[in-house]
């Protein structure tokens, strides 16, 4: 195999793995689309929090408090509801921090932007296979196993 076949071999995987994250929705949306999302989620917890605490503290009223399981909610285990009732904004400020602080350094596309960037890569991946089976050719090198019948054997 020649150094240039590896070299565009590699390119070709890497391409693919790109596509694949981004087909299977695994890519990062850009911070501002994720923390609309985030507020939306929160404002949903925020709203059930004030519901659960509520009629939690109604039965204080009883002559037997609430065991501590009571107004529990299996799909919020860590209780995000509950903070988000009690300080919502203190509550955003600290999930915002921890998702911007994940964004350092990787990269994000919106997804208005996907069905563009999947063309754009699809070609710029056939263009690719083309270069990468007529080296192999060139070189008597077999195609790889996954390689674009399109491409030209």
């Amino acid at each position: 195999m020649t150094p240039q076949i590896q070299t565009l071999r590699n390119q070709i995987d890497e391409l693919k793995r790109s596509i694949a994250l981004v087909e299977n929705d695994q890519a990062r949306l850009p911070l501002d689309e994720a923390t609309a999302a985030l507020d939306a989620q929160l404002a949903t917890h925020q709203a059930e929090g004030e519901t659960r605490l509520t009629a939690w503290a109604d039965r204080f009223a009883q002559p037997t408090p609430p065991a501590p399981s009571a107004y529990s909610n299996p799909h919020d285990p860590v209780g995000l509801a509950r903070f988000a009732a009690m300080d919502p904004t203190q509550v955003r400020d600290r999930l915002v921090a921890l998702l911007t602080a994940a964004y350092v350094g990787a990269p994000a596309l919106s997804r208005a932007e996907r069905p563009a960037w999947l063309v754009a890569r699809r070609a710029e991946l056939f263009v690719l296979e083309v270069e990468e089976g007529a080296a192999a050719r060139l070189a008597n090198v077999p195609r790889r196993i996954d390689a674009d019948p399109r491409a030209g054997a």
